[in-house]
């Protein structure tokens, strides 16, 4: 599993110009806006224009919120640290980029946030495997 440095976690958690914490924000608006447009006899189609409107009112602030979520995610979907991060022993919270993380990943990431989600939230599917 990967792990990250205390030092680590919070230089990443606090570096607000991250292009990864960007990525999320567009992430979760465009993820919010398919829920906005979906069928309101979709499952917990309530709690999820509730969670849409909270996103859209304010999508940094959402993320700001759910960065550890956002970080746990990706690592749990084994996203390689030093994907996360261009360098893990980073001082500065302006060495934390995340500029390796794919749309695709962010994605996922976010929609496992959504509240009770059918499995055609994602906006951005992942290419398929070339063997």
């Amino acid at each position: 599993m990967n792990e990250l440095g205390y030092i680590t976690q919070y230089n990443l958690l606090h570096a607000d110009d991250s292009l990864i914490w960007k990525s999320a924000a567009i992430s979760a608006i465009m993820q919010a806006n398919i829920i906005l447009n979906e069928d309101v006899n979709t499952q917990s189609h309530q709690e999820r224009w509730q969670w849409a409107n909270n996103v859209l009112s304010n999508a940094d602030e959402w993320v700001k919120q759910h960065r550890w979520d956002i970080i746990q995610s990706l690592m749990n979907n084994n996203q390689p640290v030093n994907d996360i991060l261009v360098n893990t022993s980073v001082v500065s919270s302006t060495d934390v980029i995340g500029d390796s993380i794919t749309d695709d990943e962010i994605d996922a990431a976010i929609s496992t946030l959504v509240p009770a989600q059918p499995s055609i939230i994602v906006v951005n599917p992942p290419s398929p495997i070339k063997m």
